[in-house]
């Protein structure tokens, strides 16, 4: 009778133990949830050094993200690794991206790997994604389209957006499975609709030019437009060619020149030069030759063909910018090397005047 009595007493001693660690682990949820790092900082770490795997992954996202506590990426990797260890397909995720980077640990691409698969085969979605680019990529893998096709697909039917995204562009490519641009419709529009911007500019591409789906101008401005607010670059540079050309919908040069203008500081070297040129001739913008001046500049340092032609002619003329004839010469150069002839023909004509 004594034994089994003291039993219990341990038994219960044991769960009351295990109820009050619980507590702790909660209250550190709760307090990261407030905004009170430190305070989750020091809940979790106690519970850490017990061996809560839980616990252990929280304060390494903690070490990593320098929340409550300074940045610290080698004390990251070792609390994610003594939680990976344990199978936390959170904490496998996370060493196979510092090891991917290599952050916080010298960069190795086949341990990477490792912790990818391992979260992945858990299930882990991003993991699953980032496994299926190395097998793309041939990073720490041999290159298996097969294995990328698979593994985007895991990580797409979970609703993951990047996979779904990655998922369509195999299908609208037809690498490592055959071309299907319904299925790459399909992918891209559920990528979309999470607000991918990329997804959201290769759909807009697809009702554009009516590849998988039937042609929709509407369609194709609404996707460029859901891309192109979210600072898509390529998307703002199509909202303003199709502004701009009026071909298809109602000309704006306003909307035109305020995209491309989107683009051009962003460094979309085909906006900055029709930025340029709208600057140039007054179109949807003040006439202003000093920023057109500035604009072909920018995309002319880019190797852009036309608009090392145009700011020859700038200078040559002095637009916008002191007349300069060596300057000239030199924009001319760059154009005419890139088989310009135009930029040639005002090359031998500067030349022949002795310039």
């Amino acid at each position: 009778m004594p034994p089994y009595y003291l039993h219990e007493s341990f038994y219960r001693i044991f769960i009351i133990i295990l109820i009050m660690e619980q507590n702790k682990y909660e209250q550190g949820l709760t307090a990261y949830e407030a905004g009170n790092y430190a305070e989750a900082f020091h809940l979790f770490a106690p519970l850490a050094v017990e061996g809560d795997t839980d616990a252990q992954s929280q304060l390494g996202h903690l070490y990593d993200a320098g929340l409550g506590v300074e940045v610290d990426l080698s004390k990251a990797f070792y609390w994610w690794s003594k939680a990976a260890d344990e199978g936390d397909s959170y904490s496998q995720y996370c060493i196979g991206g510092m090891y991917y980077r290599g952050e916080g640990i010298a960069q190795d691409l086949q341990k990477a790997f490792h912790w990818f698969e391992k979260a992945a085969v858990q299930g882990y979605a991003k993991a699953q994604n980032n496994l299926a680019i190395m097998y793309e990529n041939g990073e720490g893998v041999e290159e298996d389209l097969s294995q990328t096709l698979y593994w985007f697909e895991k990580a797409a039917v979970q609703g993951l957006a990047s996979a779904q995204h990655n998922l369509a562009v195999m299908y609208k490519n037809g690498e490592g499975v055959e071309e299907d641009l319904a299925k790459a419709v399909y992918w891209y529009e559920k990528a979309a609709l999470q607000e991918d911007d990329s997804a959201q500019y290769n759909l807009g591409a697809l009702y554009y030019k009516g590849e998988g789906v039937e042609k929709d101008l509407q369609q194709a401005v609404y996707w460029f437009e859901k891309a192109a607010v979210q600072g898509y670059e390529s998307a703002q540079n199509s909202l303003g060619a199709l502004y701009y050309s009026g071909e298809e919908i109602e000309q704006d040069l306003l909307k035109a020149a305020y995209w491309w203008g989107k683009a051009a500081e962003q460094g979309h070297v085909k906006a900055q030069h029709s930025i340029a040129f709208m600057y140039e001739n007054g179109e949807g913008v003040a006439k202003d030759l000093l920023k057109a001046a500035y604009w072909y500049e920018q995309a002319a340092m880019q190797e852009y063909v036309n608009a090392q032609y145009n700011l020859g002619i700038l200078y040559a003329n002095g637009e916008g910018v002191a007349k300069d004839s060596q300057k000239a010469i030199y924009w001319f150069e760059k154009a005419a090397a890139q088989g310009d002839e135009d930029a040639q023909k005002n090359l031998d004509i500067l030349r022949a005047n002795g310039c």
